[in-house]
């Protein structure tokens, strides 16, 4: 069981790590294969660690995966992380925004009769570099998703869920393991 836990809390560092890591796309998907892989591996470790010495547990470990099959988000997990390992870091879109502002200073003047305050964009003085609009992102999602997967596709979403159903399934289990399986 603890080898299960920890293929837990391994996903949940990459999970945070790629909240960190979040702007730098590199970086991200780094963790998102190791997250994939980690999160994978939660159950597999599970089966190694009871298949052989509690029968009733694993009774219900064969339900839980057979639920999870039809599961469309678990199912996804198993994808990703296959393309992962076989073929390529899955394929994302990225939605990014550019903030951009533009500070207006009102000039004060004496008015002349008939006369309004008048709006003055200030002039970029020459030679000083203009910073340029950095996009910021706003999310990654999923680009090669299997026809059937037809929910949101955005990476973090799915990757808190993934963690939700996983630490549920942990504390099935060590529920399972301490009082026996019914």
């Amino acid at each position: 069981m603890e080898n299960a836990k920890f293929k837990l809390d391994e996903a949940k560092y990459y999970d945070e790590q790629m909240k960190l890591n979040f702007q730098e796309r590199t970086k991200f998907l780094f963790y998102l294969d190791a997250f994939l892989s980690a999160a994978r591996a939660v159950t597999f470790v599970f089966q190694n660690a009871r298949g052989k010495v509690d029968e009733p547990t694993m009774e219900w470990y064969y339900g839980e995966m057979n639920e999870w099959r039809k599961d469309k988000v678990m199912r996804l997990l198993v994808e990703m992380r296959n393309v992962s390992i076989k073929e390529h870091t899955p394929q994302m879109q990225t939605t990014a925004a550019v903030h951009a502002s533009i500070d207006v200073i009102i000039v004060d003047r004496k008015l002349e009769q008939g006369t309004k305050p008048s709006q003055e964009i200030p002039q970029q003085s020459e030679g000083e570099p203009q910073a340029p609009a950095t996009p910021k992102i706003i999310s990654y999602s999923f680009h090669e998703l299997p026809e059937w997967f037809d929910q949101d596709s955005d990476v973090m979403h799915l990757c808190e869920e993934w963690l939700g159903r996983l630490e549920k399934f942990i504390t099935e289990a060590e529920r399972k393991v301490k009082g026996g399986a019914s």
